[in-house]
């Protein structure tokens, strides 16, 4: 199982990166405040993060090429996340489900027309993405997992896509639960039994690459008498 990752940064523009026997003319600036593009392919997914200085600087074109045909990426969202040095850096996701991107084909990333990173595609994916959490019982309605806040095991929850694809699942006697999803943009919700009701609003969930693994997506619930309880298909993707 293979997936090629290669990453390059941009901040030295005045050379010529070759790789994989592709030559990268560099000595345009892509956009002035990229720091670095990074790609994951394999066959017929491409998934690029590009990274920069600013929320405003996210690059208005990003494609990618080869065999001389040029296609766009989708975006999927931005993120956050922290470097190895700890420094927290900004982030965009961008995705293409492509039946041309074949194992050995060879081509590269373009952002606003200037080359950015080089990609081969591996001989197959990783393993599909996983978004998984825990059901808890939240003792003091706060919205959160606190230290000792007990799992609860009669939690039901959904994921949705926010479009027509939607999965309802059980969390189970160990009050845990993993769905398998491709890369994009999701949405969990909490979908409590009569007798409860609960405190986490829906949440926001970004896949941004095959085998990507998101963890901590954790759901509370309080007890309350009063509550009916709530259908899985009564629950869309504007819930607050």
């Amino acid at each position: 199982m293979r997936a090629t990752i290669r990453a390059i940064g941009l901040a030295s523009l005045m050379c010529v990166a070759v790789i994989a026997g592709w030559g990268i003319d560099a000595a345009r600036p892509a956009h002035a405040a990229v720091q670095s593009v990074t790609v994951k392919v394999c066959p017929a997914h491409l998934s690029v993060s590009v990274f920069f200085d600013n929320v405003q600087d996210r690059p208005p074109r990003l494609e990618y090429v080869f065999n001389n045909i040029i296609r766009r990426l989708t975006f999927l969202d931005g993120f956050e996340e922290v470097d190895a040095n700890g420094k927290k850096r900004t982030g965009w996701a961008y995705y293409a489900r492509d039946p041309d991107l074949l194992s050995g084909v060879q081509g590269h990333i373009l952002v606003n027309g200037s080359g950015a990173a080089d990609f081969e595609v591996g001989q197959d994916c990783p393993v599909l993405g996983r978004i998984a959490g825990s059901a808890y019982i939240d003792a003091n309605a706060n919205g959160r997992r606190d230290r000792g806040e007990q799992g609860f095991h009669s939690a039901w929850l959904k994921l949705t896509d926010g479009g027509s694809w939607f999965v309802c699942g059980w969390v189970g006697s160990d009050t845990t639960f993993g769905i398998t999803v491709l890369p994009g943009v999701y949405y969990l919700m909490p979908v409590a039994p009569p007798g409860y009701r609960t405190t986490t609003p829906r949440i926001k969930v970004l896949m941004r690459a095959y085998g990507d693994v998101l963890l901590n997506n954790d759901i509370g619930f309080v007890k309350d008498p009063r509550a009916p309880g709530d259908a899985c298909d009564q629950y869309n993707p504007p819930r607050p």
